[in-house]
């Protein structure tokens, strides 16, 4: 552990709590489903204290969220979005070999697209609503 354990737990209730803040944000801010659900999955996900393999489930409509902007009619993904997607999709692979035993890569790359969400949904660029001019 980097930081003691008193400190640790503050530091984690204060992650927590702006990972659940932003998330409230983003998903008010969002209208498609499909992004609602990826934005909680990944922010449940992040807030969560401990992630072991089996709890990734609950980030499988954020990889979908991020496919459908990636390969969607409009495909409004960036190349951020595609190389974290690939990324937080390869990881646990990487996990299950015993490759990164020591260093857990799964958090900073769900993190990674948590953000990468974020910023994506912030611009408007959201592929299940249609805007009219």
């Amino acid at each position: 552990m980097v930081l003691p354990t008193p400190w640790a737990n503050v530091v984690y209730a204060l992650t927590a709590l702006v990972v659940i803040v932003l998330t409230a944000y983003a998903w008010r801010r969002a209208r498609a489903p499909l992004d609602r659900v990826a934005l909680l999955g990944l922010g449940i996900s992040l807030a969560t204290p401990h992630l072991y393999i089996y709890d990734l489930l609950i980030v499988i409509p954020a990889v979908v969220c991020s496919a459908e902007h990636l390969l969607g009619p409009r495909q409004t993904g960036s190349s951020e979005l595609r190389i974290v997607t690939y990324g937080s999709f390869l990881c646990p692979l990487l996990a299950l070999g015993g490759l990164t035993y020591s260093l857990p890569l799964v958090t900073p790359a769900v993190s990674a697209l948590w953000l990468v969400l974020l910023v994506t949904l912030r611009n408007g660029s959201e592929p299940g609503v249609t805007t009219t001019r």
